[in-house]
């Protein structure tokens, strides 16, 4: 069993503020439904890097290493997953505003060119 001595105790605190310093962004992301500004590629690469400290904590036995790593790939993991589902609610969102638009210019369009045969039809002698 490993003992808490104090370079533990120190690696536990550093790990856990650590982990807490990613709740910021989960909430803010969870509230406010779009990750826009969250980067996907510094996700990724932080997440390769807390699965290989994780693996690190492991191999040398450090239980701070290893705890702290595991709740931190849980939030980043969460974090990054809120990114991929509301990128694409977003991208379909903007699909369906374009063909709404694009249906709507098509209406007017239709009402116009009738319009202007109505017209053309009445100073037809």
């Amino acid at each position: 069993m490993i003992s808490l001595h104090s370079p533990d105790t120190i690696g536990l605190l550093a790990g856990a503020l650590t982990t807490v310093a990613l709740l910021p962004q989960l909430v803010k992301t969870w509230r406010s439904q779009s990750a826009e500004d969250v980067s996907i590629g510094m996700f990724l690469l932080f997440n390769a890097g807390v699965v290989l400290w994780g693996v690190y904590g492991w191999e040398i036995h450090a239980l701070p290493v290893i705890l702290t790593n595991i709740v931190t790939f849980i939030l980043a993991a969460a974090i990054l997953t809120l990114k991929l589902i509301y990128d694409r609610r977003s991208r379909m969102n903007a699909e369906e505003t374009a063909r709404s638009e694009q249906a709507s210019t098509f209406e007017i369009d239709n009402r116009v060119a009738s319009e202007v045969s109505t017209v053309e039809v009445r100073r037809s002698p």
